[in-house]
């Protein structure tokens, strides 16, 4: 049995029961968390309630198509997710299609779990060689800090420190605000405090951890799936701390005790 998708969370976006079957049975035999979307409008909700890894979308879908979906996803959400377009039937420009609407990768039905592994692998391989060329992205395929619109107000490096640092002695502070007023079911303040740190997140761009913020200040604002606000939060916890890291080590910063909030 592979491990490569053990506890691995994957949205399978398909229409037809029979291939929900089929494929969720593949992969929850490798110990995979699998969801089920069965249209794109379907995928776009799950996309903003929950963190996946990767997303397995179905090109042709009711409602609103695999394209259409993929697009939205990331225009709309602005979400990076991994996500490999499956179709029954390779057209000539379909693969060309599935690149230009976002995707990362497209997968022939049906296929075998051996296949599947290798467009997988392939897929974060690309991702993390596409972050590794850029001077102005830093992590992998797991998290991305994307530096480009911190850059784009100055070259000056003192500056853009001074900057660096302020963010990382604040931005703690706002997911623990967040935390606090998620316990208490207060999604007024909390779709607020969702906002306030989307901001300083638009500047220095933690893109898995701003889609999940933009998406808790959604869900408080449509009173949309709030029960799964905890399992955002906790995300972010998670993930800072790896974030942090990598902004220590490119600017150079040295951060005392005092200053770090995030528990």
């Amino acid at each position: 049995m592979s491990l490569t998708f053990n506890n691995k969370r994957i949205l399978v976006v398909e229409d037809n029961p029979i291939n929900q079957m089929l494929v969720g049975h593949t992969l929850q035999r490798t110990g995979a968390i699998v969801d089920f979307a069965g249209d794109g409008r379907s995928a776009t909700v799950r996309i903003r309630e929950h963190v996946y890894d990767v997303v397995l979308m179905d090109i042709q879908l009711p409602e609103m198509d695999g394209f259409e979906a993929t697009y939205f996803i990331r225009n709309e959400i602005q979400s990076k997710v991994p996500i490999i377009g499956m179709t029954a039937m390779m057209i000539f420009d379909e693969e060309d299609k599935c690149t230009k609407c976002g995707m990362n990768n497209c997968l022939l039905k049906p296929f075998t779990l051996e296949k599947f592994e290798s467009i997988f692998t392939d897929t974060y391989e690309k991702i993390n060689e596409q972050i590794q060329h850029s001077d102005l992205l830093l992590g992998d395929a797991e998290l991305v800090i994307d530096l480009a619109t911190l850059y784009s107000f100055s070259e000056d490096k003192t500056y853009l420190k001074q900057v660096v640092e302020t963010f990382l002695t604040t931005l703690p502070d706002s997911i623990k605000k967040m935390e606090v007023y998620s316990e208490m079911n207060d999604y007024d303040n909390l779709s607020r405090m969702a906002h306030f740190t989307k901001s300083s997140l638009s500047v220095i761009k933690i893109q898995q951890i701003l889609e999940q913020v933009q998406n808790i200040e959604w869900q408080c604002r449509t009173g949309s799936s709030l029960e799964t606000l905890p399992e955002k939060i906790n995300y972010i916890k998670t993930q800072y701390p790896v974030a942090e890291r990598l902004l220590l080590e490119k600017f150079n910063i040295s951060l005392s005790q005092k200053d770090i909030t995030l528990n």
